[in-house]
């Protein structure tokens, strides 16, 4: 069951990405036409985009590991003491 709720999980944060990047180049749409009529070929803007959507996953990642890392510290005596479930900080 937990599996699944993961499974969804990710599959929310995955559908959230794709919502901010598609909303990102609708909102670029100009900034794009203003390129292209400048000279930019098709691969500076593809390069772009994919730049973006790199920078935006890996802070994502980073942003992600840091509140997990800190939420378990911070929680895990909580859980311990309620539930008396042990949370390890070592995920790797």
């Amino acid at each position: 069951m937990l599996f699944v709720i993961s499974g969804l999980v990710l599959f929310s944060g995955m559908t959230s990405v794709l919502i901010a990047l598609l909303t990102s180049i609708k909102e670029r749409r100009r900034e794009i036409a203003i390129l292209r009529s400048l000279g930019a070929s098709s691969r500076h803007i593809y390069t772009l985009i994919i730049g973006e959507s790199a920078v935006v996953t890996f802070v994502g990642l980073v942003f992600g590991y840091l509140v997990l890392i800190i939420l378990t510290f911070l929680l895990s005596p909580i859980f311990e003491e309620s539930y008396g479930l042990a949370l390890n900080i070592n995920f790797f």
